[in-house]
């Protein structure tokens, strides 16, 4: 694959093509047969972020449903392929303003709150991650 041909990725493909790399960028960009700065001008130019920023941002977003799901803190982190769970939970808090096992039981109240009152409050705070105002 050329250099010539990242355009025709959109970010799903691009998303699945990190996963199967299992996030690791130099292992991607030996698979696409690039160099590790034609990677970086790449998502520069389509995403306005480095590949680094645009994955870490993939992995927290994917652990979302995997917490949703039940499963814990250390199954995930081994999942996306995080460094440790201390590493996944600080990054998780960073990211959504609140531990992962406080996102859960958040999104959990919420939902319990909007089928008590037939899906109101959508624009609520607490419906946004972590709680925060956007």
């Amino acid at each position: 694959m050329s250099a010539n041909h990242l355009g025709a990725f959109n970010e799903d493909d691009w998303g699945k093509l990190v996963k199967e790399a299992r996030f690791d960028l130099g292992a991607l960009c030996r698979r696409l047969i690039i160099s590790r700065r034609t990677l970086e001008r790449h998502f520069k130019e389509q995403f306005s972020r480095t590949p680094g920023e645009w994955v870490h941002q993939l992995r927290l977003e994917a652990a979302v449903p995997l917490l949703m799901q039940g499963r814990v803190a250390k199954e995930v982190c081994q999942e996306l392929h995080f460094t440790s769970e201390t590493n996944f939970c600080h990054q998780f808090h960073r990211h959504f303003g609140c531990a992962p096992g406080e996102y859960v039981r958040r999104q959990h109240a919420l939902m319990a709150m909007q089928a008590l009152h037939g899906g109101k409050g959508a624009g609520s705070q607490a419906s946004r991650p972590g709680g925060r105002p956007s």
